[in-house]
């Protein structure tokens, strides 16, 4: 059971751009805050609304930056355990793993291998296994991952 250890900071992993996912995921957060404001009206909107605002906004770009760090934390450092009959991504943060004969999804990226047990919506919501491109034996291992696939796979 071989164990990789990529590094995503000289592996040249694709790492999201910060800056652009904080001003993105701080319109999403003030956009569901207005949204449940419409439906549950808070007493602050009425009394003052640029104090409403200017709250909504902040908490929006907090929760943001927590969300973003979170995320780059995860990216960091883990391990690929390739089994006979599984493939695993262990880290401090989380531990996915994917058997043999339930890959349904997998998509070829500029920086490796996605593969999942769910469908592409599943797969973006869950998130899946990822086989980087720079591991010596990527070939040998994309190789052993295309013959493991489902019949109904999304590729």
């Amino acid at each position: 059971m071989p164990i990789y250890r990529p590094d995503t900071r000289t592996d040249r992993v694709r790492t999201p751009n910060t800056l652009a996912n904080i001003v993105v995921l701080t319109a999403i957060y003030f956009t569901f805050r207005l949204a449940f404001d419409l439906i549950w009206p808070s007493s602050d909107r009425s009394a003052n609304l640029t104090r409403f605002m200017v709250s909504g906004i902040g908490w929006s770009f907090l929760s943001a930056v927590v969300t973003v760090l979170y995320a780059k934390l995860q990216l960091r450092q883990y391990e690929l355990w390739l089994e006979d009959d599984a493939v695993r991504v262990k880290s401090k943060w989380f531990d996915r793993s994917v058997r043999k004969g339930e890959i349904r999804t997998a998509i070829e990226r500029r920086d490796g291998l996605l593969i999942s047990s769910r469908g592409r919506v599943g797969l973006f919501f869950c998130g899946g296994v990822l086989i980087s491109r720079m591991l010596p034996e990527y070939d040998q291992i994309h190789n052993q991952i295309e013959s493991w696939k489902s019949p109904g796979i999304d590729a």
